[in-house]
């Protein structure tokens, strides 16, 4: 328990934020009294951080490079367990950025592109069912082929297993679709139960060729 040297009350150790330079760890303030203080002081605070930030630039980079580092883990884990949680928001945000700075965003991939390229092909031999199932389905977005009920994590998991297979046994093989998604005669859908895992000869002997199954009443 500690009191707050702001409104006199005395609080459960969780009510007040970390400071390692006070002996017990803690703000000499609670959260709520931090908070209206700030509040109270709100433009004031914004325009004395604003002035720090300007006059300390290269001091603030190099204090983030440093804090990267050492807490690279860390900062990954949270950013993986953020973007779980807020993954549309996230895209939406991305998007609406890559669409009021394509120039920008365009020249930043490029050189990133540029000074990795031993990375992406490491990522791309290692990570190939991946980037099948990626491919496939842009393949059957433009298509109009996906319906909203297909689960992504099952069909990646079906371009993994194949990859996979190929590894162990040395021969390619391929994902293929049940019912093409284009077809003369019928045009399936890009759905786990309409992929099936086959042969690469086999698949291209196929082609998108569809041979229905007749009843004969």
């Amino acid at each position: 328990m500690k009191t707050c040297i702001q409104c006199q009350v005395l609080k459960n150790e969780s009510d007040f934020g970390k400071n390692k330079r006070k002996k017990d760890g803690l703000c000499i303030y609670c959260k709520q009294c931090n908070h209206n203080k700030y509040e109270e002081n709100k433009d004031v605070v914004k325009k004395r951080s604003s002035a720090y930030r300007e006059n300390n630039k290269e001091r603030i980079v190099e204090y983030k490079k440093q804090y990267y580092k050492k807490n690279k883990k860390k900062l990954s884990l949270k950013s993986k367990k953020y973007y779980i949680k807020n993954r549309e928001q996230v895209k939406r945000v991305c998007v609406k950025y890559a669409a009021m700075n394509k120039d920008k965003v365009s020249k930043y991939s490029a050189e990133w592109r540029k000074n990795n390229c031993d990375s992406i092909k490491k990522y791309r031999k290692d990570h190939k069912g991946k980037i099948y199932a990626h491919n496939a389905k842009r393949r059957a977005m433009k298509l109009g082929a996906t319906p909203t009920y297909a689960d992504p994590l099952k069909i990646e998991r079906i371009y993994r297993t194949a990859q996979i297979l190929s590894k162990m046994t040395g021969r390619e093989f391929h994902v293929d679709h049940i019912i093409p998604l284009q077809n003369d005669l019928v045009c399936g859908l890009h759905h786990q139960d309409n992929l099936q895992i086959i042969s690469a000869e086999r698949n291209l002997r196929k082609n998108n060729k569809f041979e229905p199954i007749i009843i004969d009443y």
